[in-house]
């Protein structure tokens, strides 16, 4: 019963925590960060929070974030757990179960201020809320949240990618892991987008192009021109694991078969001395 949540609208994550007691000093605070989301550079909204709208590429961040309370008898029937399709489509979109939109301050309900982001601190003085920070200010409670992306259109044989990422902060010293979950969920993001589990990209040169991509058997490498020197081709999975690797002497062009692999997200890793880069390919 002593659950908080929150929202960053700038670095697109929402976490939650228990509050420490006499016996229990280090509980860890879990967030998710949304670091990839669908394009949609065509809606007049700036998805992404970085004062541009609808620009070239725009990623759709997260776009709402909303909680909701385990059904209990003192709780009011508005602000409990969905029970259908259109209950929990309303809280993906900052909208409680009696139609009724999530409002600045207080506990989100019942106020004049329609906004996107519960609890979001600091981190949205631009939106509905002007410049006033809005935090969770009561004991808490036992509850739940919803952060969602959206909405986008997805064509016929298309796809998007979105990518999050689950992070897990402790802090014994001060019992209060919100300030380090925000320290490492920003280094996560202010890193290069190559940056993927265990990938660390360095800049090498941004020549190389992979294609087909999608791919179900050959996915062809190409540098454009000829690299001489060592050049390693890696095939690794979203675990950082190694699953195909090739050495090359002086390179330019490879295709590898990669149809054995289990349909899902995988990097093609280019390294040539203290270089490398990383692209990413979906095996169908």
């Amino acid at each position: 019963m002593d659950d908080y949540v929150g929202s960053d609208a700038i670095d697109s994550y929402a976490y939650t925590y228990n509050a420490p007691t006499s016996t229990v000093t280090n509980e860890p605070a879990i967030g998710i960060t949304q670091t990839k989301g669908p394009i949609n550079s065509t809606d007049g909204i700036d998805n992404d929070n970085d004062g541009m709208v609808d620009e070239p590429f725009e990623n759709m961040n997260m776009t709402n974030f909303m909680y909701f309370n385990n059904s209990f008898p003192s709780v009011p029937l508005s602000q409990t757990d969905p029970s259908n399709a259109t209950e929990y489509f309303q809280y993906m979109n900052s909208i409680w179960k009696d139609g009724t939109p999530l409002t600045c301050g207080g506990n989100g309900y019942g106020g004049s201020i329609p906004i996107n982001y519960a609890y979001p601190s600091n981190t949205f003085t631009t939106g509905a809320c002007g410049t006033a920070p809005w935090s969770e200010g009561t004991a808490g409670s036992d509850k739940k949240f919803v952060m969602s992306s959206g909405s986008s259109v997805l064509q016929p044989g298309s796809f998007n990618e979105v990518e999050y990422a689950y992070i897990a902060s402790f802090d014994s010293i001060t019992s209060n892991p919100i300030q380090n979950l925000d320290s490492v969920v920003h280094a996560l993001r202010t890193m290069n987008s190559g940056v993927v589990t265990a990938i660390k990209k360095q800049t090498i040169n941004n020549i190389f192009t992979i294609s087909p991509n999608p791919t179900n058997a050959l996915l062809t490498i190409n540098s454009g021109k000829v690299i001489n020197g060592n050049v390693k081709i890696e095939v690794i999975d979203a675990l950082g694991k190694v699953l195909l690797s090739e050495d090359y002497k002086e390179f330019n062009q490879s295709t590898i078969n990669v149809s054995a692999l289990s349909s899902g997200i995988y990097f093609v890793k280019i390294s040539s001395g203290d270089n490398a880069t990383a692209k990413k390919f979906i095996k169908e």
